[in-house]
């Protein structure tokens, strides 16, 4: 008699070849992020590329870098307000070929304050522009959503803002001249650049925020910190490496603490919408300082009760890229800088005019 032999796998087989399936997942899905990672930081640096090349085409047409911020009319006649500025991207629309957007925009009417007078009246019509999405302002490894809102009306964020340098100074009426290639109503040539265009970055990465104070993000900025020590050249400016020996260090911890103790308890000092406009000139919308170190540990304070990021502080260069952030030099070059990076390098290269000297070992 001959016996039946039962087709199939047994329960043991079954449990081997799951187990086996399971291996190869979990030695795959790390390569297939990594690849991922790989792509998307890719594009991000593309986009760099097209902002160091639209600078260029940009100085030129007009013999001249673009202001970081281009401050427009408030309503009252002679009065100009960088609350209403213009970013360097707005600036720059013609030069990474969306004239479209760029034609959507009245840059002698207001950018920011759609919601009350006087700027209402101005602001309102620069609306569709300014909620355009522009791609090339954004970082594909950044998930956080794209628009923020402002006044009821929604408008588009961006990952690449300019540099001031190191630098920790912002008024809204002052146009005080930064380290950093950019200022408000400056006037930068490439000749004011002497530390050369290969040694000196013009934008980086930062994060958005994620438009909730309840839950703590990177792109956290906490206002009414500690007063920064005094020092620090030129025209009054903030800047650590001529501060006294330690004072930089002692607000840092400073910073640090109340930091911790408001993400132990939110209050309206902690401003979570970083990054959430591309047409707006200030901090985190389309500037940043080079005082922290790329992905910084340490806390992005400013002083006062700004609740625009118009106000002294340190608001600093952050991705989602494992190991660091990616910067456009002045001459176009797009580099990637580790979190590790020695701070004094760090903020040598955001200095335009600081006279150190950078090796290529850095």
């Amino acid at each position: 008699m001959r016996l039946r032999r039962d087709l199939g796998f047994t329960l043991i087989e079954l449990l081997v070849v799951i187990a086996i399936i399971g291996v190869l997942i979990a030695l795959l899905l790390p390569a297939v992020q990594q690849a991922r990672e790989a792509a998307r930081r890719n594009t991000c640096s593309n986009n760099l590329k097209q902002l160091g090349l639209a600078i260029h085409n940009y100085n030129d047409a007009f013999n001249i870098l673009p202001p970081g911020c281009r401050r427009s009319v408030t309503g009252t006649p002679g009065t100009l307000d960088a609350w209403g500025g213009w970013s360097v991207h707005s600036m720059l629309l013609p030069y990474i070929e969306r004239h479209d957007v760029a034609n959507l925009l009245n840059y002698d009417a207001n950018s920011y304050r759609t919601d009350s007078a006087p700027y209402a009246s101005n602001g309102n019509m620069n609306y569709t522009g300014m909620s355009t999405i522009i791609n090339a302002f954004l970082c594909p490894s950044d998930p956080t959503k794209q628009v923020g809102t402002l006044g009821g009306f929604h408008n588009a964020g961006q990952n690449y803002p300019a540099s001031v340098g190191d630098t920790s100074v912002y008024g809204t009426y002052s146009a005080t001249e930064s380290r950093g290639p950019f200022w408000i109503d400056s006037n930068c040539t490439l000749s004011q650049v002497p530390d050369g265009l290969k040694n000196t970055i013009f934008f980086s990465e930062r994060l958005k925020g994620n438009q909730n104070s309840a839950l703590k993000s990177p792109a956290r900025v906490y206002r009414n910190a500690p007063a920064w020590p005094t020092g620090g050249t030129p025209n009054g400016t903030r800047v650590p490496i001529a501060m006294a020996p330690g004072a930089f260090d002692n607000w840092v911890t400073q910073c640090n603490t109340w930091a911790n103790g408001l993400d132990v308890t939110p209050t309206a000092d902690v401003l979570h919408h970083a990054g959430r406009y591309w047409s707006i000139s200030m901090y985190t919308y389309s500037l940043f300082n080079t005082i922290h170190t790329p992905n910084s540990p340490n806390a992005d304070c400013s002083n006062g009760g700004c609740g625009e990021f118009d106000c002294s502080g340190v608001y600093t260069a952050r991705s989602q890229h494992p190991g660091g952030v990616n910067a456009v030099l002045g001459d176009g070059s797009v580099q990637f800088y580790s979190t590790n990076i020695d701070r004094n390098v760090w903020w040598a290269l955001g200095s335009r005019a600081g006279g150190e000297t950078i090796s290529s070992g850095n």
